[in-house]
């Protein structure tokens, strides 16, 4: 079978050579070529690539099951249920996507084996491997390669479930449920941080995979229990245990430490490096903390252009348009109080005999701005306009008039947005800001529950040496206007 299949590579790539598409002389080499061929493709390859194929015995097997399964009130799929999926009838979408997987399995297999394409090619650039390459085709393959099936939105890819807030994740899983007539939906393809099956977004997902690959996951097999809508699960030493909610984690803070253990080290460990950074007119700083083996930065921002201003009360114009690292810590521990979690750590500390604030630096993440420069599209699992609907409603409470796509960062991992720069937030005026878009403000049952939770009591708590009584009722003042963008 090798052999035949080395033939067969071969024979692509004297076609590539003559389309001069390629440098020849090394390359057509067969010795050479043949130590490629084997580095490509492991012992095995073929066989597995023949019995996953649309004829093969496993392949065949697995294009006769849906993609998206219905037992009773449960739903089963190998990833989540996407918002792009609104208005379609189960039927329909297990229809849609087992239609272009069929569609593209028989284009590809059937490319493979007149040799125009190589078994082993890159899933995204098929169709620029394709030899020789018609328009026609070449659009096709593009087509049935961009299709739901294979999109981050499919059921077979979407991890929202997981990643996304659930603050919004809730009402789009809710409504989809509904709209399959289904309760609860169980999922796999993203590992849970426990290694046990968890639950979700009030129970309507139970996260499955618990890594039983342990060499590489560390976890391994659970399998649940459905009897009587009741859900129990076992391990693989058959221990029963009931699945717990798991706590949504916004931003991507390092695995090896806890909250606590992070917030300790950007208040107290030792720094290693410091650097001026040249953006922004505050002109921070970003330093690096002496962590053994895990990289720990933070920016260091120590602009206060109105000292003491958090004992005053003083409603003076000028104070409107204070530009304090304060507010920084204060936007931190809002955010945390409200649950929304999106703006990272942020602590005050000394540092070369300034005070200021120090927020964890999120790495792996990049700006707005410099998406839009670099003409990158946003390709994460969540909502845009959910994750930017929910910044909105923030930035209304603390009268954040700053904002703009230089303190808006996507993560790199999970295209998580999240808030940074708020230094002239927090504004004693009860108005909400006229330069932040208030139309089409949702206001989900998770947020609006969030809001109704803040009074004078718990701000005083966490907002005590940030902000002053008139900070604190302008907070409150600007949540009632907020809640009556959108009313129950």
């Amino acid at each position: 079978m090798r052999d035949r299949y080395f033939q067969n590579y071969l024979k692509y790539h004297t076609k590539k050579t003559t389309a001069n598409l390629e440098k020849p002389p090394v390359q057509l080499d067969p010795l050479a070529l043949r130590q490629i061929f084997e580095q490509a493709h492991p012992k095995g390859f073929f066989a597995r690539f023949e019995a996953f194929s649309p004829r093969g015995k496993y392949g065949r097997w697995l294009l006769q099951k849906p993609v998206v399964l219905k037992v009773n009130d449960d739903l089963f799929a190998h990833a989540g249920l996407s918002p792009v999926l609104q208005g379609q009838s189960l039927e329909h979408l297990n229809q849609t996507l087992k239609a272009s997987l069929n569609d593209y399995l028989s284009l590809w297999h059937q490319l493979v084996s007149v040799n125009r394409l190589p078994p082993a090619s890159v899933f995204r650039k098929r169709a620029e491997s394709l030899l020789p390459a018609s328009e026609d085709e070449v659009a096709q393959l593009k087509q049935l390669t961009d299709s739901l099936v294979f999109s981050y939105q499919s059921p077979t890819w979407y991890r929202g479930a997981i990643y996304c807030h659930p603050y919004y994740e809730t009402e789009s899983i809710s409504n989809l449920l509904v709209q399959f007539q289904a309760n609860r939906i169980f999922v796999g393809h993203t590992v849970t941080e426990s290694r046990r099956v968890e639950t979700r977004l009030g129970s309507r997902v139970f996260a499955m995979d618990t890594g039983m690959l342990s060499q590489v996951y560390g976890g391994k097999g659970n399998i649940v229990k459905i009897q009587n809508g009741q859900v129990e699960v076992f391990d693989s030493d058959g221990q029963s245990y009931r699945a717990a909610e798991a706590a949504h984690q916004s931003i991507d803070y390092p695995s090896q430490f806890s909250r606590e253990e992070l917030t300790a080290i950007l208040e107290k460990a030792e720094i290693s490096k410091i650097e001026q950074l040249n953006t922004g007119i505050t002109r921070p700083f970003r330093v690096t903390f002496d962590v053994p083996e895990v990289k720990v930065r933070a920016l260091f921002k120590k602009i206060d252009t109105d000292p003491r201003m958090e004992v005053h009360n003083s409603s003076d114009p000028v104070q409107q348009f204070a530009d304090r690292y304060h507010f920084d810590i204060a936007a931190y521990r809002l955010s945390e109080l409200l649950g929304f979690r999106l703006v990272p750590i942020s602590v005050e500390r000394r540092i070369d005999n300034a005070q200021g604030v120090v927020q964890y630096w999120v790495e792996g993440s990049y700006s707005e701005y410099t998406a839009e420069q670099k003409g990158w599209p946003y390709d994460g699992y969540c909502s845009y306009e959910a994750q930017q609907n929910l910044m909105r409603i923030f930035d209304l409470l603390i009268s954040n008039k700053d904002r703009n796509s230089t303190n808006i960062l996507i993560e790199q991992e999970q295209g998580q947005l999240v808030w940074i720069d708020h230094s002239r937030a927090f504004s004693s005026k009860w108005r909400l800001a006229k330069n932040i878009d208030k139309s089409n403000i949702n206001i989900t049952k998770e947020v609006r529950r969030a809001l109704k939770t803040l009074n004078k009591e718990n701000l005083r708590s966490v907002m005590q040496g940030l902000l002053n009584s008139n900070q604190i009722r302008a907070i409150l003042r600007r949540r009632d206007r907020i809640l009556d963008l959108d009313p129950e």
